[in-house]
């Protein structure tokens, strides 16, 4: 079960703003490392191992380094997607927008049973091109848009935008140390 914290930012008319600390991990240890769970109806984490998870839809979202994935098909037991509305502002988003969407769900495996992957070798998840890699600085930068996401349950759908990847609450920095911002769509 993950040691990472999920934390209250701010709560204000709705939108949340969470902290979610998905640094457990790196380069060669991220078998060992636990995903951290989150559940989008009380933006808090849920304490479940990733064994566990495969059979739950007590969750929205799994962070883990920089991988990110909703619980459908492949992830999950859910009825969970995402989309990204790359040219909609977080303000801006709709329910009608969300119900348009065409949302991804978690396909990991090609017709033969292949793992897909991304362009980093890393498992090819719906939330892929949640950031854009900016190779003057080394960073991943949150992609412009706004996310939809439709809960475990396919009852809730939520607007999500991805402030930041690397600042924690104390002011320092480490990769995998997410700021989002988001909110039921109603």
């Amino acid at each position: 079960m993950t040691t990472g914290v999920v934390e209250t930012v701010s709560d204000t008319a709705g939108v949340k703003t969470l902290y979610i600390d998905a640094v457990a991990g790196g380069f060669g240890k991220e078998a060992s490392n636990p995903w951290v769970f989150l559940d989008l109806a009380t933006g808090k984490r849920v304490d479940i191992d990733d064994k566990a998870a495969m059979s739950a839809k007590t969750w929205d979202l799994s962070f883990k380094r920089a991988l990110v994935r909703n619980n459908s098909n492949d992830s999950g037991p859910g009825n969970g997607g995402a989309a990204l509305l790359d040219t909609k502002a977080f303000d801006a988003v709709t329910l009608a927008d969300a119900k348009a969407a065409k949302l991804r769900i978690e396909i990991w495996f090609d017709d033969a049973c292949n793992p897909l992957r991304d362009a980093t070798g890393q498992l090819a998840v719906s939330f892929f091109d949640w950031y854009l890699y900016d190779s003057a600085s080394s960073k991943l930068i949150p992609a412009k848009g706004t996310w939809v996401v439709r809960s475990a349950d396919g009852a809730h759908y939520y607007k999500l935008e991805f402030v930041d990847y690397y600042k924690k609450p104390d002011g320092s920095t480490a990769s995998g140390s997410y700021t989002l911002r988001y909110a039921e769509l109603k």
